[in-house]
């Protein structure tokens, strides 16, 4: 599977990458019974697209989707408005979902990867009512017709410009006579003649009573994907639709297994993080967060906002592959609360961290020019981990101070105390058991502090 999220060509809009996940975990749980599982190719692709974003031309994000979709993969286009629908797909295209539609209570998703998958809705023929163009009504008190019409050409493999064929579908009985020549042409998905978007009662069924062709009385069968059941209604495809997918995938999409390894689940215990921890204080120009290794994780989410709910429009979500993360736009004298998901491409049924609080405060108490200090220079400022730091410290008296190596934190990891008249002395400071990350050297005496930064990796 391929994501797009589309936004507006200033940026604005996309759809939130911890609800993409959560909405391809719930993609994932509806597909578990069929035994497909599907994972993401790659990160999210991000397109600022405004006329896309929000749509009328069901065509022209067609024409969109081919020139955007990756090979070899199910494409997936998040948007604001798919042409006034929840989602569709496309059968010689992709696929388009509405933000608003793939709530983890939803299966919209698994309704179009269903379509995708060539599985048709069970009320096959019904979408424009008894006629293709909407000009019958049905009367559900009366004995539906022995068929109806339909728009064919959404249903074509191709695109089709300017033409409109229309095609007759076998309206499905309750007796089950017809059931493999009428509709879907499954036999284990009941009649259902309702297109709109439906409620269901405490029975799982639909609210409005239809009458079949021979006078028979049903309600439609809530539960499945593939109806138009409300979100939390439906939650499964039947054992014949479970077969048709199956066999699809494996006879027409061999494509799509283009990667045959699965990683393994990334353990279920909260992500452990290590720093800024319990109100924490830490410099406006060093702020790295950390956090612990989580097994068979490849990729992790870090969230910050000024209020522990993280509320939507008040929370900057960061993505990465690594333990750490270095944040260089927060505003000093404020307090923040961040936490961390970790997921891979497989699993992204996991759950952020307990968060923790730290207080941004103006940079480490320095000052521009310490008396006596002509200079101090790191040599190199990027290290690799386990060479030492050359610290070359020049002054034009006597002076008196200490030498000190600080983390991002603001803790003190090595400290020692000297003595130089006028002189150039370098000193070296030991890198030995450190972390990879961006930390502080620094001269402190009577009348001040400076300090300069250096990366280990």
């Amino acid at each position: 599977m391929t994501v797009h999220s589309l936004g507006e060509d200033d940026g604005e809009g996309h759809f939130g990458r911890t609800k993409i996940l959560d909405a391809f975990c719930q993609l994932n749980t509806d597909f578990q019974e069929s035994n497909i599982q599907f994972y993401l190719t790659e990160d999210i692709r991000i397109v600022n697209n405004s006329a896309m974003y929000a749509h009328d031309s069901i065509y022209l994000m067609g024409l969109f989707m081919l020139e955007n979709d990756l090979p070899n993969s199910l494409n997936t286009y998040f948007v604001q408005n798919p042409a006034g629908n929840c989602g569709y797909n496309l059968p010689w295209a992709s696929m388009a979902v509405a933000k608003l539609c793939a709530k983890t209570t939803s299966s919209t998703w698994a309704h179009e990867v269903g379509h995708h998958f060539t599985i048709q809705h069970p009320f096959l023929g019904w979408e424009m009512g008894i006629s293709y163009d909407g000009s019958i009504e049905p009367d559900f008190s009366e004995p539906a017709p022995e068929f109806v019409l339909y728009n064919y050409t959404i249903f074509k493999d191709q695109p089709f410009v300017d033409t409109l064929i229309v095609d007759t579908a076998i309206v499905e009985k309750l007796d089950g006579s017809n059931c493999h020549i009428a509709a879907d042409g499954f036999c284990d998905t009941a009649p259902d003649y309702l297109t709109g978007r439906w409620e269901c009662n405490s029975s799982g069924e639909s609210r409005t009573l239809q009458t079949d062709p021979n006078g028979d009385t049903f309600r439609s069968d809530a539960s499945l994907i593939m109806s138009n059941s409300e979100d939390g209604c439906s939650r499964r495809f039947t054992p014949q639709q479970i077969a048709a997918m199956r066999a699809y995938v494996l006879e027409q999409r061999q494509d799509l297994f283009v990667n045959p390894f699965a990683f393994q689940q990334p353990t279920s215990a909260p992500t452990t993080l290590l720093f800024p921890l319990a109100s924490s204080e830490v410099p406006v120009d060093a702020v790295e967060l950390s956090w612990e290794t989580v097994p068979h994780a490849t990729q992790y989410i870090i969230q910050i906002s000024r209020l522990s709910s993280f509320p939507d429009g008040l929370t900057t979500t960061y993505g990465t592959n690594q333990t750490s993360l270095l944040i260089e736009d927060l505003t000093t004298e404020r307090n923040y609360h961040w936490r961390v998901r970790a997921y891979n491409a497989f699993h992204t049924c996991t759950e952020f961290s307990p968060s923790e609080e730290f207080e941004v405060v103006e940079s480490l108490t320095s000052v521009a020019t310490i008396e006596g200090l002509v200079e101090m220079q790191i040599l190199p400022t990027a290290q690799e981990i386990g060479q030492p730091l050359q610290v070359v410290v020049e002054t034009n008296q006597p002076l008196t101070g200490k030498l000190k190596l600080i983390n991002s934190a603001g803790v003190t990891l090595y400290s020692t105390t000297f003595q130089r008249t006028i002189d150039s002395t370098t000193f070296q400071v030991s890198t030995q058991n450190l972390t990879s990350g961006l930390y502080f050297v620094g001269i402190q005496t009577a009348t001040g502090f400076v300090y300069e930064k250096v990366v280990l990796h």
